[in-house]
């Protein structure tokens, strides 16, 4: 009974999952949320398919090993295009050639193992089966039933490229994307994609175990309480990557109205002049002072290029050149003073009217921003 409820968690986290993203879906559509739920779908087939195994199910193995591999080989290239969905201009997605690529890899892998299954006569299955599958071993294996162990081992192997891939490219693409959202808002906590980052270290990690837990053999786990691990670290891993997903799903293309190509930045374009620059420099310390703008929360660079009436470019090369700052850093330093002055003028103000009053949406925000750029003890 715990062996089953043990096997099944993964599974029943999955569907729950599944059925929370088509929900939201349904209510907002979102083209990151719809991959993540196309990603779901696919988890849930792939522990369908482990629950079967530690359940023994020898007579459904041939279809369900086969569907595993398609399952095991598309799940991380998903999630790699449910985080281009979020970081890029041009996402992923909007490749047919590449998706499609994808899709085919799994289904192939899928396909041939399937056809070696059903070439196979049920003793070559069955010694399979065992002797692979149940045991991790090869020797002994000819014939139709070699090359089914071939054909596992180079999935495997497929899979664990994946990983390393899906890590490296994943990576850069959310450092980019956290870099150009400090470029352009001020306010950065329920944008920022540092949570999906950590995320995808985690199923780096979990990638890099399954591909150690199938070198191994999974059927060390099959009849040992040892399967509690496995089963519950995955659960949690399940359940988080989707509550992120449902709770950080701003795009690139939500916070940047640029006309600007694949693979080019706003900081690439060409800058103003240095006199420009300290013109532009005298102006916006202006608007500061007078206006007060850097109280309005939810503030964005383009918000304070078109009362300068200049763009995004000549801005941001006055704030990286002349001083030296980010956007959100020289907004929030602009916050921070003015929350400092604030406390000195009405000494008996509480922290979160402070907070409310210097612009910041939440209290844990002006905490954290007076952390890094106040002079107060809060």
């Amino acid at each position: 009974m715990l062996q089953d409820l043990l096997t099944s968690a993964p599974v029943i986290v999955c569907s729950l999952n599944t059925m929370m993203l088509l929900l939201n879906w349904r209510r907002q559509p979102n083209s990151a949320v719809g991959w993540l739920t196309v990603w779901s779908v696919a988890t849930m087939l792939l522990y369908a398919c482990h629950f079967l195994y530690f359940q023994h199910a020898t007579e459904f193995l041939p279809v369900s090993d086969s569907l595993y591999t398609v399952c095991n080989l598309v799940v991380y290239p998903l999630y790699l295009i449910y985080i281009s969905e979020q970081t890029d201009l041009q996402p992923l997605s909007s490749k047919p050639l590449l998706v499609g690529g994808v899709w085919v890899l799994g289904l192939l892998g899928g396909v041939i193992i399937f056809t070696l299954y059903a070439v196979m006569d049920e003793s070559e299955t069955h010694e399979f089966i065992n002797t692979f599958l149940y045991n991790n071993r090869s020797d002994g294996l000819e014939g139709t039933a070699w090359l089914q162990y071939v054909a596992h081992r180079t999935c495997q192997t497929i899979f664990a490229v994946e990983v390393v891939v899906v890590a490296m490219i994943g990576y850069r693409k959310i450092k980019r994307y956290n870099a150009t959202l400090e470029q352009l808002c001020a306010d950065t906590d329920d944008k920022s994609l540092r949570p999906i980052g950590i995320i995808l270290q985690l199923l780096v990690v979990t990638g890099v175990l399954s591909f150690a837990v199938n070198y191994i053999g999974r059927q060390h786990f099959a009849d040992s309480l040892w399967l509690a691990v496995p089963a519950l670290v995955f659960s949690v891993l399940l359940f988080s990557i989707t509550w992120v997903g449902l709770n950080y799903h701003t795009t690139l293309r939500d916070i940047s109205n640029s006309k600007v190509t694949t693979g080019t930045t706003v900081e690439e374009n060409k800058p103003a002049s240095q006199n420009d620059q300290r013109a532009m420099k005298n102006q916006l310390e202006q608007l500061m002072m007078q206006e007060r703008i850097f109280l309005r929360q939810d503030l964005r660079l383009d918000d304070v290029a078109l009362m300068l009436g200049t763009n995004r470019t000549y801005l941001l090369a006055t704030l990286r050149n002349e001083m030296g700052m980010t956007f959100k850093e020289y907004i929030n330093r602009q916050r921070i003073a003015y929350a400092e002055e604030l406390m000195r003028r009405v000494p008996n103000i509480s922290k979160i009217e402070v907070a409310s009053q210097s612009g910041y949406g939440t209290p844990s925000s002006f905490y954290r921003n007076m952390k890094a750029y106040g002079h107060s003890d809060v």
